[in-house]
């Protein structure tokens, strides 16, 4: 599997001498999420791992992502987001989507797999269009923060794109850089807005009985 760096936030290729220094994570994800484009051995797009440092506790971060209701509600081009089945476990959810793309919009259902106990979740394509596709989501906390580490692409996007795309698949890396970017941007928003109200309430309360009850 081959491996190129790209800094998210610009878009631009990141090249790292590793022997210069260390890499320090933490300091790198301060600036922004990073991302690898994962290849095969016979340099197709396989894959890609995406890294990135969320300001909220692990717990919002999880809710978040798992609050698949609001992702239409909040973020573009999501025309619909909901449960259509659950387990009586929460171990296992499929969820519908409709995401409003050129000429047609883009329907399928997505399944999730839940592992809460190690804070893992892996979303593979149940049904409809974006055959093939999965992906492989780690949350770790970090004090009060969260890093998120997510593994796997769309694929089979269209069979125009796959018509007009390049021997490197330009355009399906591009999508798939460009909606894991609309992915985490909304996560972060979302877990650090809820955090930040959540706080908000707790001083508020603090406030109206600074002597205790």
């Amino acid at each position: 599997m081959k491996y190129n760096t790209i800094r998210l936030l610009s878009l631009l290729l990141l090249l790292i001498p590793l022997h210069a220094y260390s890499l320090n994570l933490d300091h790198m994800l301060d600036k922004g999420p990073l991302i690898t484009i994962n290849r095969d051995s016979h340099e197709e797009f396989e894959s890609i791992t995406t890294y990135a440092l969320i300001c909220a506790p692990v717990s919002y971060v999880w809710d978040t992502v798992l609050k698949i209701e609001d992702y239409a509600q909040h973020m573009p081009r999501m025309v619909k987001s909901e449960v259509v089945q659950r387990n009586a476990e929460d171990t296992e959810i499929i969820a519908e989507f409709e995401l409003d793309t050129a000429i047609n919009n883009t329907k399928y259902k997505l399944k999730y797999c839940i592992d809460a106990n190690n804070r893992t979740i892996t979303i593979y394509h149940y049904s409809g269009a974006l055959k093939g596709s999965r992906w492989h989501w780690e949350f770790q906390a970090q004090g009060a923060d969260t890093i998120i580490i997510c593994t796997g692409g769309s694929k089979n996007l269209s069979l125009f794109i796959k018509a007009i795309d390049d021997r490197t698949q330009t355009i399906t890396v591009g999508i798939n850089i460009m909606s894991m970017l609309a992915n985490i941007n909304y996560i972060k928003e979302r877990s650090e807005l809820l955090y930040k109200a959540a706080q908000g309430v707790s001083k508020k309360v603090e406030l109206s009985n600074p002597d205790g009850p």
